[in-house]
């Protein structure tokens, strides 16, 4: 009984399907993913022909993988409840006092007792299906399997890397920007990154300036991690 209660508070399920949270963090992925391609080939010397070639394959390769890593992830995580959904299922009706008990302290823990802890233990276990959510919300900290939409969550995911990571490319696509796409490309980069850590307040919450902050230092170290790696290796590029 303990170890179970112990379970309770355990998040297992992040809120509304994580649709935001997965939006956010694909596209601050898709972002930081794309611009260190273009460092890469810059550093390396390359055309921007070879940019464009790179960051498009690595953009829709990428995109998909992740798509399919969140749906994957889902997809497990929505077996696994309902195979404890079905767990206590079976236990009301192989041992209906004893989880009749376990609802009872539930409710006793969050301050209820005498004639109305009654009525609440009577009314949850008169139903075995409420029953059944309730002990595998209060119980296990899981939330009901339907709220768990994968093929969703994937879509978002995959739509808001490409989206967000198309950003650092958008130099190289316009003929306009000619000699300045790199810096550019820097400027646009810098601009989605800061936008992203911004939105990303209203999943962490915290300082919006200092999550746009840290959104843009990580993304800053990567694209100079990634050109300087493509300047180390340029004389192999050229030599090949």
């Amino acid at each position: 009984m303990t170890e179970k209660l112990e379970k309770r508070g355990e998040p297992k399920h992040r809120p509304g399907g994580g649709i935001l949270r997965d939006a956010v963090y694909a596209a601050h992925d898709g972002i930081i993913t794309t611009f260190a391609v273009v460092a890469g080939v810059i550093g390396a010397d390359l055309s921007g022909g070879i940019v464009l070639v790179l960051g498009i394959a690595n953009l829709i390769a990428d995109g998909i993988s992740m798509g399919a890593g969140n749906f994957l992830g889902l997809r497990s995580e929505q077996t696994f409840i309902k195979s404890e959904h079905a767990a206590e299922k079976q236990e009301i009706e192989d041992v209906p006092e004893e989880e009749q008990n376990e609802i009872r302290e539930i409710y006793r823990e969050k301050g209820f007792e005498g004639a109305l802890l009654e009525q609440i233990v009577n009314t949850i276990t008169a139903d075995k299906e409420r029953w059944a959510h309730i002990m595998l919300h209060e119980e296990l900290g899981l939330s009901h399997p339907e709220d768990i939409r994968p093929m969703r969550n994937a879509l978002v995911t995959f739509l808001s890397f490409l989206m967000a990571g198309t950003v650092p490319l958008v130099p190289y696509l316009i003929p306009w920007f000619e000699d300045m796409r790199f810096p550019a490309s820097i400027f646009f980069t810098a601009f989605a990154l800061f936008f992203v850590g911004g939105i990303r307040t209203i999943v962490m919450r915290g300082n919006i300036m200092l999550n746009a902050l840290e959104v843009l230092l990580i993304g800053s170290l990567s694209g100079i991690a990634a050109y300087v790696i493509g300047f180390a290796l340029r004389s192999l590029v050229n030599a090949a």
